[in-house]
């Protein structure tokens, strides 16, 4: 930096690096493993990775296979296992970001997987089991 020019506040500074490191985190640790991360959120709660499905219609589970029943019927493993994955990854991430940056890597918290079921009117016939950490516009869910 130029001597004329004033240093960031090293908060803004830390802040500054670890966007980057989330950016790198969604843009290459993802996408390398052709795993997409649809939405990271910080709420009073926690921070939550969310993977978005908006498969209309009604949605039933046999075991952890879901089937969204419309015009056609779609298959898919409950997503939930695969966002827990993705979200010990991104803690991992985060914290080999704070070590580099000379911080406490035990100060990242825990980082929460959910899925959100976003198509208008959707059915849930989802078990008890099979709803934790579920949610969805009219759903209820349980969380583990």
């Amino acid at each position: 930096m130029g001597a004329g020019r004033p240093r960031p506040h090293p908060a803004i500074d830390a802040e500054d690096r670890a966007v980057q490191g989330l950016r790198e985190f969604l843009l290459h640790r993802c996408f390398r493993r052709t795993n997409e991360c649809d939405l990271f959120i910080a709420v009073p709660g926690g921070l939550y990775l969310l993977e978005l499905k908006g498969h209309p219609g009604r949605v039933v589970n046999h075991g952890d296979t879901w089937q969204f029943h419309d015009d056609r019927i779609r298959t898919l493993k409950n997503p939930l296992r695969l966002t827990d994955l993705k979200c010990k990854e991104l803690k991992d991430q985060l914290q080999r970001a704070a070590r580099d940056m000379g911080e406490d890597p035990r100060r990242v918290p825990f980082i929460r997987p959910a899925v959100f079921l976003h198509a208008p009117g959707l059915v849930s016939g989802l078990d008890e089991f099979q709803r934790i950490n579920v949610f969805g516009r009219n759903l209820k869910s349980h969380t583990a």
